[in-house]
């Protein structure tokens, strides 16, 4: 699948982004995101979408959100990154999935003394 994520620019003031999965042969399959009238999956800005065994993975950068969707396009579920890996308030920059099914995510996050960003590597299993 290609997976394609874009801003619709028809929607007034703050428009929606939107995630696009199209087959190999250029057919739009699903359309992930909010509808104006759901709130469910409003995104700030992603940075990264991944298709796993399961599904499909989204990073929202701004909000520091990862959002899960099934296989069919339904959203199953959003949680914070500091919810779930402990951390104070990264960026998240991309993610890969790896060869054995589990999706590497990189962010960076500042130093508490200021003194340089570091890149934080997290290895999720099981989507």
């Amino acid at each position: 699948m290609n997976i394609l994520w874009y801003m619709d620019v028809l929607s007034e003031m703050m428009p929606p982004y939107k995630i696009a999965v199209y087959d190999q042969d250029e057919n739009q399959q699903l359309l992930l995101g909010r509808d104006p009238s759901d709130d469910s999956a409003s995104f700030g800005y992603i940075t990264g979408v991944a298709e796993t065994a399961n599904g499909y993975i989204a990073t929202d950068g701004n909000a520091r959100i990862l959002y899960f969707w099934s296989k069919d396009g339904t959203l199953l579920g959003k949680i914070q990154c500091s919810n779930i890996f402990g951390i104070r308030y990264p960026w998240l920059e991309n993610m890969k999935v790896a060869d054995d099914g589990s999706v590497m995510l990189l962010m960076t996050q500042k130093r508490e003394d200021e003194s340089a960003s570091e890149l934080i590597v997290f290895r999720l299993t099981g989507f």
